[in-house]
């Protein structure tokens, strides 16, 4: 765009733009002298040379800026090119790519990166600056943190508005200034879910991933089986962590969700092995008989991946997953004897390398998980985080 006495603008932002993208394509810098609500004005940085710009805002023009002083073109030779996108500012940059994040908000930092560059004649703004541009514009896009956490509570109330079988549940805590309350934990799950897990197995699948953003966080998740070993989502949850309060948490409000559609006695819980779920499945309330109403069951593909972990050998990763999908005994226990003699094989092997003592290790059942390493005191894998 060519910069002229009487160009007119919506607003000052848009003026500033103009002003970044006009020096981008002419490989020239400038400097704002005066910047006020009602007035912008901009003169290059060699000051031998007289290029100038006054934008204001006129009221007669229902508040549009108009340029009332030109002063150009630049008159100053440029001594080397500048390709380091400095005068490219963050909000330059969001407007920039704000159209490309709305056609794919998980475009990478490099690929926006090189799209500035190819548009800017070989512009190059650092990578913290267009990631920096990249928050920015995904806000403008769809609020900030704050913004969103303040929905959150009448977008599940739309939820249950709409369908009254829909469970919501809350735990926050006050911060003792007005009104405002701190959110730990939120859970949800919808009516169609709870109505459908009657015609479910009675097994519920139960793990946590991570939230990534300002706030971080865990969410989560229930999953269910259909009659067609289809994945059925049951219920999610948004946690701080994962610890033995909000898995205790979690699981309550799973029972006071799905208690009225089947009974919870014979569910089976399949999850990994951290301590938060076993404890909480520990203090699941028993039966007048005093046995447990649920079982528990390690996910095979958590204690695959940490025999692997520990022992680095894909082959055993395999045998223990043949172990655990074995439906006859002679099958397991063979798979099993075969895993032991490597394992002590290895052992002998770190103890004539290292020369130290390792304890006695031996493959059992430990706690429902097939197959597991345990020494004679403790469960030998590690905690899934």
């Amino acid at each position: 765009m060519n910069l002229y006495k009487g160009l007119t603008f919506a607003n000052k932002v848009e003026v500033q733009r103009v002003l970044i993208s006009t020096a981008m394509n002419e490989n020239k810098h400038f400097v704002i002298s005066r910047s006020t609500t009602k007035k912008l004005c901009a003169k290059c940085v060699d000051e031998s040379c007289k290029w100038y710009v006054c934008a204001v805002m006129r009221p007669n023009l229902h508040g549009l800026w108009m340029i009332t002083v030109y002063v150009g073109p630049h008159t100053c030779i440029p001594t080397g090119v500048r390709n380091d996108g400095r005068m490219m500012t963050c909000n330059f940059i969001a407007s920039d790519i704000l159209q490309k994040l709305c056609e794919d908000h998980t475009t990478p930092i490099k690929h926006l990166r090189s799209m500035i560059e190819s548009k800017y004649n070989g512009q190059k703004p650092s990578y913290y600056k267009v990631w920096d541009a990249k928050q920015k514009a995904i806000e403008k896009m769809f609020g900030n943190w704050e913004e969103s956490y303040q929905r959150l509570q009448k977008l599940l109330m739309a939820y249950i508005d709409q369908d009254s079988t829909t469970q919501v549940f809350y735990y926050t805590k006050p911060t003792g200034e007005d009104d405002t309350l701190i959110l730990h934990y939120v859970f949800w799950s919808f009516g169609p879910s709870i109505n459908g897990f009657k015609y479910c197995k009675p097994v519920i699948s139960i793990d946590g991933t991570h939230l990534y953003g300002k706030y971080q966080g865990k969410l989560l998740v229930v999953m269910a089986t259909d009659a067609n070993n289809k994945v059925f989502p049951l219920a999610f949850a948004v946690v701080d962590c994962e610890s033995g309060s909000s898995w205790s948490w979690f699981l309550k409000c799973l029972r006071d969700t799905i208690g009225h559609v089947i009974p919870d006695e014979g569910i089976c819980i399949i999850s990994d092995r951290h301590l938060g779920i076993k404890n909480a499945i520990a203090n699941w309330p028993r039966g007048d008989d005093g046995q447990p109403r649920v079982f528990h069951r390690y996910c095979l593909r958590h204690v695959a991946s940490n025999f692997n972990t520990h022992y680095q050998n894909s082959t055993l990763k395999s045998a223990a997953l043949k172990a655990g999908y074995a439906t006859q005994e002679v099958k397991f226990y063979t798979i099993m004897d075969s895993i032991k003699q490597v394992e002590i094989e290895a052992i002998r092997k770190k103890k004539k390398v290292t020369g130290n003592h390792y304890p006695n290790y031996t493959m059992a059942d430990h706690e429902g998980s097939v197959g597991t390493p345990r020494t004679s005191d403790e469960p030998y894998l590690p905690t899934c985080p």
